[in-house]
């Protein structure tokens, strides 16, 4: 079953850019998965609905990217959402600049940076 799921995720047919956003987004979903498990049972229940929205938007981009081929479109949802919607909201939900949330907004723009190129990625650095 692993082996099927590498195979679907990198196939050979793809290119290197699309690959690069499908493990980041498979990533995302596992260490996602593990952070609302342990979010639950140490009580911190105000990350939870910020959580439970990024797995969802993790899940329906992995399935733009993965089954639709829609990468680009992939990489703007996930980028978007959790830029400018999910990191403020969890960065004003977690104690600010107190908390862990200011490497978060670094990293979305490394992953801006990697997953888009052009128009696409001069618009989301704007955005951000």
């Amino acid at each position: 079953m692993i082996k099927k799921c590498l195979d679907l995720l990198f196939r050979d047919e793809l290119d290197i850019q699309h690959r690069l956003i499908n493990l980041i987004l498979s990533t995302a979903l596992i260490g996602g998965l593990l952070s609302f498990v342990i979010t639950l049972v140490i009580g911190g229940i105000t990350s939870v609905p910020a959580i439970a929205v990024i797995l969802m938007v993790v899940v329906f981009s992995l399935y733009l990217s993965v089954f639709k081929k829609r990468m680009i479109a992939a990489a703007l949802l996930i980028t978007g959402m959790s830029n400018i919607f999910i990191f403020p909201w969890m960065y004003f939900g977690s104690g600010g600049m107190h908390g862990g949330m200011p490497i978060w907004f670094v990293l979305g723009l490394v992953f801006t940076w990697l997953t888009l190129k052009g128009r696409e990625c001069y618009i989301m650095y704007i955005a951000n």
